[in-house]
């Protein structure tokens, strides 16, 4: 859980269609102190990260969890952590920040995290979290890093909505509006072989807006969504940010089933369309997503690492690490083709499930994250690190 890996991309300055015009390259690099993490939040704001939440062991147990607020620099190797006090009364409920699967989104320098999984002290049991946090990352940068302690709650703002309830899923902002992608809802205790164990699957795209008050405080407004489960076999497919021809920005859901079928959904404002594929198989489940778009040829382009290719991890990728040697890239052109195809990587040991991807600040970005591919010249890129999971 403390493997960090180098991402960087080779452009090779020719293009085919079919064939993405990079490689990728995946090499280990080390940062003493980095924490055993997985299933965490992270930021990132003047070329320091931020990480909270996760657990340090594959056991959810309250003595698992992150307390603690953990601030790393990558360019010098330095980590710096303070401790989150869960009775400050600055919190409705600071544990949440102590919660695992929580989607996110950063937009600027704040850090939007919704739900996440964990023990709640209120409740005296296990859940998932009721609200909306955000997160004044260069604030809480500079508080961890100073000499002085203060209290870390200032920096958290916290709403109550029961539609936050959720863990994994997605988050996202566009033109304004944010979006909470699927997910599900698990009260009690996480029992990855329980087969009657309770999930309640969402299934839903729900949009919402969020104000902020001259005090600070933050209230929600939920838009009517729509449900897309009748198009989904799975329980819980992976989605990853995209930007479309028109250069709109949006969301694509990835499904990939036992019969190695493949199914997305793309979302547009308040629509979506779906496309099936029965000729591909991807390790979509808990996979660290890599999204990258090119505005010259109109091609997006989304690599998946790691992961599970079916809801629960196999027995043998769920204990021991295995040995990754291609990363798989879903390629959709200017005229909604679709490709997907293989790109070789330097092996390295892979851990399996909830590695995170975090962009490089040199990377160039849209708004919701994709890296510009073609903005890129010709040559090796660092285009971001890959932190944590569980083996």
């Amino acid at each position: 859980m403390k493997n960090l890996l180098l991402v960087s991309l080779l452009l090779l300055g020719t293009y085919l269609w079919a064939q993405p015009d990079f490689s990728l390259e995946v090499v280990p690099t080390r940062i003493e102190g980095l924490p055993p993490l997985h299933s965490f939040t992270h930021g990132q704001w003047n070329g320091k990260w931020v990480l909270l939440g996760g657990q340090t062991t594959v056991d959810f147990h309250y003595n698992c969890q992150n307390t603690q607020a953990v601030v790393i620099d990558p360019a010098t190797g330095e980590v710096w952590a303070a401790e989150i006090d869960h009775a400050d009364p600055s919190f409705l409920e600071a544990e949440q920040l102590f919660a695992s699967f929580g989607p996110s989104f950063q937009d600027g320098p704040t850090l939007y995290l919704a739900g996440g999984y964990g023990y709640s002290s209120r409740a005296g049991a296990y859940l998932t979290f009721p609200y909306l946090c955000a997160i004044d990352l260069p604030g809480l940068i500079e508080a961890v890093i100073g000499e002085t302690k203060p209290s870390l709650g200032q920096f958290f703002r916290q709403a109550y909505h029961p539609d936050m309830a959720v863990m994994e899923g997605s988050l996202l902002r566009i033109d304004g509006q944010f979006y909470l992608i699927d997910g599900y809802r698990l009260p009690g205790v996480y029992e990855s072989e329980q087969e009657d164990f309770q999930k309640e699957p969402l299934r839903l795209v729900r949009p919402f807006f969020v104000e902020q008050g001259e005090d600070g405080a933050l209230s929600i407004e939920v838009r009517h969504g729509f449900a897309y489960g009748p198009d989904f076999e799975t329980l819980l497919p992976t989605a990853a940010p995209q930007v479309f021809p028109d250069l709109g920005e949006g969301l694509t859901l990835f499904e990939s089933q036992a019969e190695a079928g493949l199914s997305w959904l793309n979302v547009f404002d308040m629509g979506y369309s779906v496309q099936k594929r029965n000729t591909a198989e991807l390790p979509h489940y808990h996979s660290a997503v890599i999204a990258l778009y090119d505005e010259d040829s109109g091609d997006m382009h989304t690599l998946f690492l790691g992961g599970c290719r079916s809801f629960w991890c196999e027995q043998e990728a769920s204990r021991l690490p295995f040995r990754v040697e291609q990363a798989e890239c879903f390629t959709r052109s200017y005229h909604g083709e679709i490709e997907i195809s293989t790109l070789p990587i330097d092996p390295y040991q892979a851990w399996g499930r909830s590695t995170h991807f975090l962009p490089a600040g040199s990377a160039p970005t849209y708004p919701n994250g994709v890296i510009r591919l073609g903005e890129l010249p010709a040559g090796r890129h660092l285009i971001g690190y890959l932190f944590g999971g569980a083996s």
